[in-house]
């Protein structure tokens, strides 16, 4: 009994015990699930981290190869470049020319040798020279060089490791005259790119980034050593006892071509400590030619994860300590319950005030926030509710009929010189005075059967001045209620206009009915008609002369108005093409320019270092020449595209073809475009040469600008002439997706256009088929084929009489 009394009396301690054990199990077992998810998370962005760096640095290698070969192929083309390469196949001594030096020049250190190859792969030159036997050696038999001779296509070669360092060697084949001469063989260096892409990627105090081939050989690697060892290989010699199970299924996963992110254990090879940890590894592949290279970026998991680790026991330890104190202090409280009864009410009542209190403040500054955010939205609404043209009410709807007026924007204080209080006093009906009660109601009945509609009417001003507008009316629901908004323009002008076309038709129908009176008037009388029919077929000839005269003046007048809008859109037409060429022309200038700087520096290094000699600057002075009258040259054709002609010729397509082809040859080289003239049948027309290059000339800029959006390689413009039925054909074709069926119905149609966000006019092909139609007598027509747009101008080959 005396133990069942115990248990009594140390009931309610017991019952706090067992409560704190509770609270305490309930309160670690909550910070071990927020551990795991916070590890998790952490796991998981570290993740997608790594990847994202690698599949970045995979990105930026392959865009690094990609202008290596751009660079190189636009060496192959270049002008000069196969003037040299044409005077060293010709010649016993080493002739290096001046494109190759300056290209090896500015591309290093990342290019580290450059050869020139003839046609069956023998070396003609090398620079930097770094072996005299290696001029004329074979090297047909190599496996790049070998690709390239049978393909005559550009090429990559596999890597190469010269004092423990590894190359690639970029070939591009050398085209002169159509046929295929020889070939460059550009040295890169891998450490170079190492540096430039790879050494400054770390993750954490350890991680770092990684290149390998697809067969796992090492090319970029922060510790040397690695660099031409295979994964695996090193792994396994250096540590043999380890198990590397993990690392051969990821290794495998990566040369498969996959990409992602791994947890797996293995050893920091650029640390001392070679313990087996746990690591990230994000992966991804950069294609390379035919193959493709291993990125990886490792990071340390132990790392990423310590510092949760350490949260985590700092959690518990302090949870810990407030599950005593909570104890402790609820024994304490226990034992002075009865003494301090009614300070503990009191106690309770002040933290629930607090508490209160605090939420009350919380939600203050929610409100506060809100009410910013609500003044910014009504500040944004405002602005465009009065940035509107147009005069905007928006009204009550009840009843069938528009009641009181609740808001409008400020145009309409400026149109009715009302203000804003008169305004929302108002009902709508005061406001619109133009309908009768019937048409009123028509319209409301509209307006509740479809929402919105469309009508004619008069408001008034302030001044009872009317204003005829067009209503657009249209019912929302806000607040359970209907309300419209209407939107009134003003057709003031418009009015006028009909007024005139109707006063003009009055005038017209008079002078009919005049003369047709008269007519009658006179036939009536027999007698009169006998004796003086003479004189009355005089009057009926000067009253249709006198209407004869006003339909020519009404007709001239009508007339000269188009004319006006056409020469305004030819104007505006001829503008939009010259900053078109004004653009070409930089384009055209800029190779002969750096050319130029070129030769001046060196006619003021041979004068400096007093190395001046006769027949070198006689050849630097035949050189400039040559560049300032190709300069010369294209002005000659950018003036003639802009010369006025006012009498037609007769002169061939291709020739009108090729040099407007030629105005945008620069540009189209720059952007890796290719363009082709085909021409079945050379054709001559009868007309005016310098209108029809304008209409090729916007073919050709709407070629380019598709082709610039959306085509990113193999970007190709096909000029076809022909001639069939007595028509001389010219076809535009491109590869840049076509056009919209949507949009191709309104192309030709004035101040249309797609190209807005780029300062597009809209009139190009407008005027291009008013040239075609009414200058030549032609018609356009427009097509999508082979993933293209294809215009096609057909012209009748008779024209005007050249006599004439």
């Amino acid at each position: 009994m005396s133990f069942i009394r115990e248990i009594i009396k140390y009931k309610k301690s017991i019952m706090i015990f067992f409560t704190g054990l509770i609270f305490a199990i309930s309160l670690a077992f909550t910070i071990l699930k927020n551990y795991e998810d916070l590890r998790d998370a952490l796991v998981l962005n570290e993740q997608k981290h790594l990847l994202t760096i690698a599949d970045t640095t995979a990105k930026s290698i392959e865009s690094y190869f990609r202008g290596e070969e751009r660079s190189i192929r636009i060496l192959a083309r270049d002008t000069g470049f196969l003037r040299d390469f044409e005077y060293l196949k010709n010649r016993d001594e080493r002739y290096l020319g001046e494109s190759l030096k300056i290209y090896y020049k500015v591309g290093a250190p990342r290019i580290k040798s450059i050869q020139l190859l003839d046609s069956k792969g023998i070396i003609l030159d090398e620079y930097p020279t770094k072996s005299q036997d290696k001029i004329s050696k074979d090297i047909s038999d190599l496996k790049d060089v070998k690709k390239i001779i049978e393909n005559n296509e550009h090429a990559l070669s596999e890597v190469y490791f010269e004092n423990g360092d590894p190359f690639i060697y970029i070939l591009q084949p050398i085209f002169n005259k159509g046929k295929f001469q020889g070939m460059i063989r550009c040295k890169l260096s891998i450490d170079n790119m190492y540096k430039i892409f790879i050494e400054n990627i770390r993750s954490g105090s350890k991680g770092y980034a990684s290149v390998k081939t697809k067969e796992g050989i090492f090319l970029m690697h922060p510790k040397k050593s690695q660099i031409g060892g295979h994964i695996m290989q090193l792994r396994k010699s250096k540590y043999p006892d380890y198990d590397w199970s993990e690392l051969e299924k990821l290794f495998e996963k990566q040369r498969s071509g996959e990409k992602g992110v791994e947890i797996y254990s293995s050893v920091w090879v650029t640390d001392d400590d070679s313990k087996m940890v746990k690591k990230f590894n994000g992966y991804s592949q950069a294609y390379i030619g035919d193959t493709f290279w291993i990125v990886t970026v490792a990071s340390d998991y132990d790392e990423v994860v310590r510092i949760v680790k350490k949260n985590y026991y700092y959690t518990v330890a302090i949870a810990t300590l407030i599950v005593l104190s909570i104890s402790l202090l609820a024994a304490y409280i226990y034992s002075i319950r009865e003494k301090k009864a009614k300070l503990e009410i009191k106690s309770l009542h002040i933290n629930e005030v607090k508490k209160l209190n605090s939420e009350l403040e919380e939600d203050i500054e929610k409100r506060k926030l809100v009410a910013k955010e609500l003044v910014k939205a009504k500040d944004k609404y405002e602005a465009m509710f009065n940035s509107i043209n147009d005069c905007v009410f928006i009204a009550d709807f009840d009843n069938n009929s528009f009641e009181n007026i609740l808001e409008v924007n400020e145009k309409v204080y400026e149109r009715l010189k009302y203000s804003r209080a008169e305004l929302l006093k108002m009902k709508y009906s005061d406001i619109d005075v133009g309908l009768s009660e019937n048409e009123r109601q028509n319209i409301l009945e509209k307006m509740l059967n479809k929402r919105s509609v469309m009508y004619e009417t008069e408001i008034k001003t302030r001044f009872n001045k009317k204003i005829p507008v067009e209503v657009s009316g249209r019912l929302f629901k806000m607040e359970n209620k209907y309300r419209a908004i209407l939107i009134s323009r003003d057709i003031t002008l418009r009015k006028i206009q009909e007024e005139t076309v109707k006063r003009s038709e009055a005038r017209f129908f008079n002078i009919v009915n005049k003369l047709a009176n008269d007519i009658e008037g006179e036939n009536s009388d027999t007698a009169k008609i006998k004796l003086g029919k003479d004189i009355s077929n005089q009057k009926i000839l000067l009253k249709l002369e006198k209407i004869n005269i006003e339909l020519e003046k009404m007709f001239k007048k009508e007339m000269d108005e188009n004319k006006k809008k056409e020469a305004l859109m030819i104007y505006q037409s001829r503008y939009a093409a010259m900053g078109e060429m004004i653009g070409n022309i930089a384009h055209q200038w800029r190779q002969p320019l750096s050319s130029l700087s070129l030769i001046i520096s060196n006619i003021e290094d041979s004068f400096f270092f007093g190395d001046v000699d006769k027949e070198d600057v006689e050849s630097l002075f035949e050189k400039s020449r040559m560049l300032i009258n190709k300069m010369s040259e294209t002005i000659d054709d950018f003036r003639y595209f802009f010369k006025p002609k006012t009498k037609k010729e007769e002169f061939y397509i291709k020739n009108v073809v090729t040099s407007t082809v030629e105005l945008f040859s620069e540009r189209m080289l720059h952007n890796g475009i290719e363009c082709n003239i085909d021409t079945e049948d050379d054709v001559k027309i009868w007309g005016y040469p310098n209108q029809l290059s304008q209409v090729i000339l916007n073919f050709i800029n709407n070629a380019v600008d598709a082709l610039l959006e959306n085509c990113e390689k193999e970007r190709r413009i096909d000029i076809l002439i022909s001639e069939e039925k007595n028509s001389a054909i010219v076809e535009v074709n491109d590869n840049g997706g076509g056009i919209p069926e949507g949009v191709m119905e309104k192309i030709f149609e004035p101040y249309f256009s797609t190209k807005e966000k780029k300062n597009g006019t809209g009139i190009g092909l407008y005027m291009s088929q008013m040239i075609v139609e009414k200058n030549f007598g032609g018609k356009i027509y427009v097509t999508n084929k082979n993933g293209g747009a294809c215009m096609k101008i057909i012209i009748p080959m008779g024209g005007e009489n050249k006599n004439a």
